[in-house]
């Protein structure tokens, strides 16, 4: 599998862009699916008291704030991902 990747990376740069951009737009369409969805069948809504300040840690960790640090982990490597492609956006306009 790697070595698949490997090869449509070097090789099949105008195929990539292709699926790229296919990734995209299903990823756009399915965001709007889920969304819509998200807002039209639940029967009863919380309010935003209890969104935005109460914390349930339903994970099986004894301490919630392993829990909640554990929860904002993924939020931190996505942020790590765009925070380098900057970076890197960064560095090959100094280098022109």
């Amino acid at each position: 599998m790697l070595l698949i990747a490997l090869v449509v990376n070097i090789r099949s740069t105008k195929l990539l862009a292709k699926l790229e951009t296919l990734a995209m737009v299903i990823h756009i369409m399915f965001w709007i699916g889920i969304f819509i969805t998200v807002c039209v069948i639940p029967p009863t809504r919380n309010s935003a008291a209890f969104v935005f300040s109460d914390f349930e840690n339903n994970s099986g960790w004894a301490s919630s704030g392993v829990a909640w640090s554990l929860g904002m982990l993924t939020s931190a490597y996505v942020m790590t991902g765009k925070y380098m492609v900057c970076l890197l956006i960064q560095w090959y306009s100094m280098r022109r």
